[in-house]
């Protein structure tokens, strides 16, 4: 009796021990197939695998898997769902902010305010991050916006003095433009 005692209570401790370390393997076994799939450009077989995954584990890396299909898939919709909630868990990593940016800007055809809060918020999240300072000052150039675009370079050059030479240039194409 001892002995079915003692196999019993191994048992079901290696059975929640394996409970406990499945829906991480899983997780991580779906997020390849789902990511092969994807590189292959089949995003539609894709798709089960991030929802699957993102059942088990909720992180800005997911969520921009998803929203990478979603986009493959020209879903535009369930796109902006995914990178919203990408930025919303995480809003410290730069490139999502770009994304976000850049697929407000190029898919929704969103109006300017719209993204430029998108880079002011992302600005804020990040702390003048160097990347979306100078890409949202390019932005400010694409739309004629001269001052404001000056006034984020000269930003990036406090941010990185070592590209002052290059930032400068810059200011000064768009001084002798207005």
């Amino acid at each position: 009796m001892f002995l079915l005692v003692v196999v019993g209570i191994f048992f079901i401790i290696n059975r929640s021990r394996d409970s406990v370390t499945t829906p991480s393997s899983t997780y991580r076994e779906l997020i390849t197939a789902g990511h092969k799939l994807y590189l292959q450009e089949k995003y539609e077989e894709a798709l089960p695998y991030f929802k699957k995954a993102v059942l088990l584990e909720q992180s800005d890396r997911i969520y921009r898997s998803l929203y990478s299909v979603y986009l493959g898939l020209k879903d535009y919709k369930n796109a902006e769902i995914y990178i919203k909630k990408s930025v919303g868990i995480n809003g410290e990593i730069p490139n999502n902010w770009l994304e976000y940016a850049s697929f407000e800007n190029y898919y929704m055809k969103a109006p300017f305010d719209v993204v430029s809060q998108v880079y002011l918020k992302g600005l804020e999240v990040t702390k003048n991050n160097i990347d979306l300072v100078t890409n949202y000052a390019g932005y400010l150039t694409e739309n004629k916006k001269y001052n404001e675009a000056i006034v984020y370079l000269k930003k990036a050059i406090a941010i990185d003095p070592t590209r002052k030479d290059a930032f400068q240039a810059e200011i000064n194409s768009l001084q002798k433009g207005l």
